[in-house]
């Protein structure tokens, strides 16, 4: 399920920029990317105020509805903002045009597919429904970063954005307190893993 899910959204997204050209294509990237990481880098502090001010209603929900609005929202802003700044487009020398766009849209079509499969950490599922490779074995923080430490950007699309997510808001470059991988996994982990409890508990009693 897990690369079935990771190749549909990179084909279909793929489908989507091939036959763009290099120019819509390197906007359509760099939007894309701002839009992942801003999505990453803010969505904590509000999904906290919206969960104090529902009460805890939606909390297992909260963190992937706000992950995918903030992304949304950035990359609608820039794409009005890229279409006002450069209402024409820069066209490139043929065959320039005609192979970097298409490279350029595998580019971007790879980094959304990895930026959904690790916003699927937040997603309201259990620890085993459909993506039992995205909950941690470590018990600790610590124990997770280590677990990470050990999977390979290549064979796992998640960790290559979180890693990504880690470097680019890097308290180095940005200050705060920057991005944690494990933090994140572990956190929604255990997210899921109460949630799967509850489902469990909800279907035992009917």
């Amino acid at each position: 399920m897990y690369y079935a899910i990771f190749g549909i959204v990179l084909f279909a997204t793929l489908a989507m920029m091939v036959r763009e050209g290099l120019w819509a294509n390197l906007i359509a990237l760099f939007t894309l990317l701002v839009g992942g990481l801003t999505a990453f880098g803010i969505y904590q502090p509000i999904v906290v105020m919206i969960d104090e001010a529902t009460e805890g209603s939606y909390t297992y929900l909260l963190d992937f509805v706000v992950l995918w609005l903030v992304f949304a929202l950035v990359v609608g802003v820039l794409k009005g903002l890229g279409g006002v700044m450069s209402p024409r487009r820069l066209r490139f020398k043929e065959p320039i045009n005609p192979i970097g766009g298409p490279i350029v849209g595998l580019v971007a079509a790879v980094l959304v597919a990895c930026f959904t499969m690790a916003t699927f950490h937040a997603a309201p599922l259990g620890a085993t429904d459909f993506f039992p490779e995205l909950q941690p074995t470590g018990t600790t923080v610590d124990a997770v970063a280590t677990e990470l430490d050990g999977l390979s950007v290549f064979s796992r699309p998640d960790v290559a954005w979180l890693r990504l997510a880690e470097t680019a808001l890097s308290p180095d470059r940005l200050g705060g307190s920057g991005f944690s991988p494990a933090i994140y996994v572990f956190t929604l982990g255990q997210h899921r893993d109460s949630f799967q409890k509850m489902t469990d508990v909800l279907v035992d009693r009917k």
